[in-house]
């Protein structure tokens, strides 16, 4: 016969019953005097008393977010006046656990930039139109950020648009859309970067040089010796410098403390010890 409880319960039951039991029943029933008809009886009674402690358990474990079963989730959405949305149980618990958090900081800009992150599990970076747009100077409150900027440094092609944009441009009147209408004041981008990540413990580098010809040290980080991107994940609000998962060559050579030996980076040791910089 089967019930409706976890095995696991039933035995710990029965031994919460067994343990009950003077000492001088357990001896008389145990081998070699007795044939362990009382531990049987005990583990038989132990049936309903484990239903009962399953249901306790399940009625506590659905009071929070993380344990709830999934039919539990539209009540406590109901509790903290939110609605499902998503037709994943996995969606909608982030979008529950985090509600009560998001209404605390009451539509900031980066609240919107970890409510995206939270409901879509990828790295989105939100853009503010009117920080990026450039101004006409007053000599009273000089903002020499937002002037035209300079276009010799190397680096502005990937500081130019899309999320990593630092530059300022003039106003943008069209319908906000990927490519138009990011720079205004009234307007708000987030960009997404859909890139599945997994994690790589350790890797051993593909030497890339010649020994006749080329002294210095030269690997690729890819097996292979393959020229891949490296990617990076955001770990938390300290490491809002991050700006996409891929990790530009530009950027990197501009500033490589940001993207090398910190949590969700890269860092490459010689002999297992951290290299310099």
């Amino acid at each position: 016969m089967s019930y409706a409880f976890d095995p696991d319960i039933r035995a710990y039951v029965s031994r919460l019953l067994y343990r009950a039991v003077p000492a001088y029943f357990r001896n008389e029933d145990q081998p070699p005097a007795g044939r362990e008809e009382l531990r049987q009886l005990l583990h038989v009674l132990a049936a309903p008393l484990a239903i009962a402690r399953q249901n306790i358990e399940e009625l506590h474990a659905d009071l929070f977010i993380d344990s709830a079963d999934d039919w539990v989730l539209r009540y406590l959405a109901e509790m903290v006046g939110t609605t499902l949305i998503f037709p994943d149980a996995d969606s909608n618990r982030r979008d529950v656990r985090s509600t009560i958090g998001f209404r605390r900081r009451k539509g900031t800009p980066l609240m919107l930039q970890d409510m995206g992150e939270t409901l879509t599990g990828q790295m989105v970076v939100t853009q503010e139109g009117w920080r990026l747009v450039q101004m006409t100077q007053d000599l009273n409150l000089l903002r020499l950020d937002r002037v035209i900027p300079d276009i010799r440094p190397a680096i502005l092609a990937e500081t130019e648009s899309g999320p990593l944009c630092a530059t300022h441009h003039i106003v943008d009147i069209r319908s906000i859309s990927r490519t138009t209408g990011v720079f205004h004041a009234k307007h708000v981008a987030h960009w997404a970067h859909p890139t599945l990540l997994f994690p790589l413990e350790e890797g051993f580098p593909f030497d890339l040089r010649d020994p006749l010809t080329d002294p210095d040290f030269r690997f690729a980080f890819h097996p292979l010796g393959i020229f891949l991107p490296l990617r990076a994940r955001r770990t938390g609000s300290a490491d809002r410098n991050i700006k996409t998962d891929r990790v530009p060559p530009m950027h990197f050579a501009a500033n490589p403390a940001i993207w090398f030996d910190r949590a969700g980076r890269f860092s490459v040791k010689i002999g297992g010890v951290a290299a310099a910089l």
